[in-house]
């Protein structure tokens, strides 16, 4: 758990219900104070208000940590060097690769986006127990905020714990921040270099220092970049060791990783089927969680796959899309022209879609859906798109449209309950296997449901087919 601590520099965090009170989402602050009894904390922010947060009380949790440094209780991982700046005594956040070995990042390399952005990482917060790690989904499909506040070439003034007379030129003169440095070896990041108006000399003031902040931002600067989500949470026990992450059947997930080393992490994990380079980079819903962690994924591309659990991240905000929803587009034209330049491509007509329902008739080998709407067929990149229910389609959509495969699972899913569940309890083998055959799938569900019978019969067929619970199409 990261504990709160005064000078800890913070950004806005999960549980956030405040507005702008912080300036903004990536705008920085400054523990000041800590409530009595821990569960709270009075944070400063750079742009001027000073206010009490949760860590913990009411069970929710109002901040990220995004710097420990100023508060100078954080500790040395005194054995870890950065593969990538060479820096040696890393502290705070220390991330290492979960795909290539003994390779680690520095805090300030990690959300510069070195080394593979397809590789998840873990995060290690705690340099004495360093199997206490935390899985991060990768970097490529996680959502990146800029930093604002007090930073080099920001404007500040004179701020609440201000005493240093008139040395700013009085009261509302306005400075320039030059550098953020370090306050002896203890206290890192947790002073600013300021150059005042009218004055040839800059000084020194706390921006974190023992929690005292002397300055107030008056015209903010980013500071960089930082991947919001994978900061820790300010109060939250990670209860470790977090070798694997915590699965649920339904969680959205995905393959970021290279084909190669995706192969040799299937070994004693199910095994290895080509079509699983496929699937790499696609979004698939976790079906079913086997006895060794390892989760089963279904992808709209009606493949299922068994899969290490240390090979699939969660997607975070992202929906899986099958033929037969119905979906509207994304009305700004800005959010879907970014998305199809980069993706299925931009066509002007498009703009005469955004808004409306239609329905997903195909699937793209490259990820991306064709869409009917307004009796025409488009591609659409799959973040254009906001599934929706069946009773906002226009009163004349043609729904012979729809396609039939779409309908064709849906009877199944909603048949074989009826066939399976008796066949299974008057021990008809022969129906058993058949149902295993021809719909693997919908026979997960009913396992996933824990039903009962259908589970005892399965555990004593002698014949049990292994591909269904190993990679297969």
């Amino acid at each position: 758990m990261v504990e709160a601590a005064l000078g800890q520099r913070v950004v806005r965090g999960p549980d956030w219900e405040w507005g702008d009170q912080d300036g903004g989402e990536g705008f920085v602050g400054t523990v000041a104070g800590l409530e009595e009894g821990g569960g709270g904390v009075i944070v400063q922010w750079d742009m001027g208000q000073r206010c009490r947060y949760r860590c913990g009380r009411d069970n929710k949790f109002d901040l990220r940590v995004l710097d420990d440094g100023p508060s100078g209780s954080c500790r040395e991982f005194t054995s870890l060097s950065c593969e990538w700046c060479g820096k040696e005594d890393l502290v705070w956040c220390v991330w290492r690769c979960t795909c290539c070995l003994d390779y680690y990042l520095c805090n300030q390399c990690y959300h510069n986006d070195r080394h593979s952005m397809w590789h998840p990482f873990f995060r290690l917060d705690n340099p004495d127990n360093k199997r206490n790690r935390v899985r991060q989904s990768s970097r490529r499909d996680s959502r990146k905020v800029v930093l604002r506040g007090a930073f080099p070439g920001s404007h500040v003034v004179r701020g609440t714990d201000w005493k240093w007379g008139n040395q700013d030129g009085g009261a509302g003169t306005r400075g320039k921040v030059i550098a953020v440095k370090d306050w002896q070896k203890f206290s890192l990041r947790s002073v600013a270099q300021v150059q005042w108006e009218n004055s040839t000399k800059g000084n020194v003031y706390r921006l974190g220092h023992k929690g005292k902040v002397d300055l107030k931002c008056v015209e903010s600067t980013a500071g960089g970049y930082c991947y919001i989500h994978h900061l820790p949470v300010m109060g939250v026990m990670y209860v470790g060791p977090l070798d694997h992450q915590q699965l649920s059947a339904g969680d959205v997930v995905k393959i970021e990783l290279e084909t190669e080393v995706l192969k040799l992490m299937q070994a004693d994990h199910g095994g290895w089927n080509d079509a699983m380079a496929t699937v790499r980079g696609l979004t698939g819903v976790v079906s079913y969680i086997h006895c060794d962690r390892d989760p089963e994924v279904r992808y709209n591309t009606n493949h299922i796959f068994k899969f290490n659990v240390d090979a699939v991240s969660k997607a975070e905000g992202e929906e899986v899309f099958f033929i037969g929803d119905v979906v509207r587009v994304v009305e700004d034209m800005t959010v879907v022209h970014e998305q199809q330049k980069d993706g299925p491509g931009w066509v002007d007509d498009l703009a005469l879609t955004l808004g409306q329902v239609g329905v997903v008739t195909k699937l793209t080998v490259l990820g991306h859906l064709q869409v009917r709407v307004n009796g025409r067929r488009w591609v659409y990149d799959r973040r254009c798109l906001i599934r929706v229910t069946t009773d906002l389609l226009p009163q004349n959509y043609d729904e012979e449209d729809v396609n039939l495969t779409a309908r064709s699972q849906l009877l199944v899913g909603m048949i074989l309950p009826d066939v399976l569940v008796p066949a299974a309890a008057a021990g008809d083998t022969n129906t058993v296997r058949m149902c295993l055959q021809h719909h693997p799938d919908q026979v997960r569900v009913l396992l996933y449901l824990k039903h009962t019978v259908v589970t005892r019969l399965l555990d004593n067929l002698s014949s049990f087919p292994d591909k269904f619970f190993t990679a297969h199409e």
